[in-house]
């Protein structure tokens, strides 16, 4: 809330109540969806899905792309901003160096279409 009143200094009191809800809304939403989208791509790269693998990696690199950003304009939130992107740049490391799994997702045993 404190960015907004930042950026928008003149927001009047009387709306303020009403910025802040629907900042906490918006964030609650969209990390919900996040959430559950990252659930199940993980669940089907799990089970061998190609395209999961390839959807859960481009999710990393957009959500680390967006977390930069989210850095750069002064968030409080730097140490979690600078957590997740170490984490999501292990799990893209994870999901695309170890040998082992590249093999299985260039081997038969996984499967690029839909289950």
């Amino acid at each position: 809330m404190a960015s907004v009143l930042r950026s928008r200094p003149d927001l009047p009191p009387a709306h303020r109540g009403f910025a802040f809800a629907a900042v906490i809304g918006y964030t609650a939403v969209f990390h919900g969806v996040a959430v559950v989208l990252v659930a199940w791509f993980t669940a089907k790269t799990w089970s061998g899905r190609r395209w999961a693998r390839i959807a859960l990696s481009s999710y990393l690199v957009t959500a680390s792309v967006l977390g930069l950003l989210s850095a750069t304009a002064d968030t409080p939130f730097l140490i979690v901003v600078v957590v997740t992107d170490a984490i999501h740049l292990i799990m893209l490391g994870l999901l695309w160096l170890p040998p082992s799994v590249r093999s299985y997702f260039q081997s038969g045993r996984a499967s690029f279409g839909p289950e």
